[in-house]
């Protein structure tokens, strides 16, 4: 069962998600929800998982919807990363240029975004 202040923190988020999001805005949160979930996993709050858990999924399907290739890049390098090991790892075998190899952990953030066309500026 989620906490109160959980259910009212999903509540906001999910309706802010309604709106009608730009894809920079989109690839912005995809990067704090996987990041928040990250850390909540290392705290042990499964509160916090649970709910930032579940917003990167919400908002990585509104990506998949608005940005297909934006989409398909993340989960590519995604793949790659599991496939080759750490980010840096993945710029020591020539597969991710090192501006970039920070946005792979939790999501792609905005470096990602750049390399693929800047939108909605």
């Amino acid at each position: 069962e989620l906490q109160p202040a959980t259910k009212n923190l999903w509540k906001t988020e999910s309706e802010a998600l309604k709106r009608d999001l730009t894809e920079k805005e989109l690839v912005q949160k995809v990067d704090f929800y996987g990041k928040a979930f990250n850390n909540a996993g290392e705290m042990k709050d499964t509160n916090a998982a649970t709910l930032y858990g579940a917003l990167h999924r919400k908002t990585m399907e509104l990506l998949k919807d608005k940005a297909p290739e934006v989409y398909k890049a993340q989960q590519k390098l995604r793949s790659e990363a599991k496939l080759h090991g750490t980010a840096s790892g993945l710029v020591k075998k020539g597969i991710l240029p090192a501006a970039i190899s920070t946005g792979v952990g939790a999501g792609v953030g905005i470096p990602l975004f750049n390399l693929l066309g800047k939108r909605d500026q």
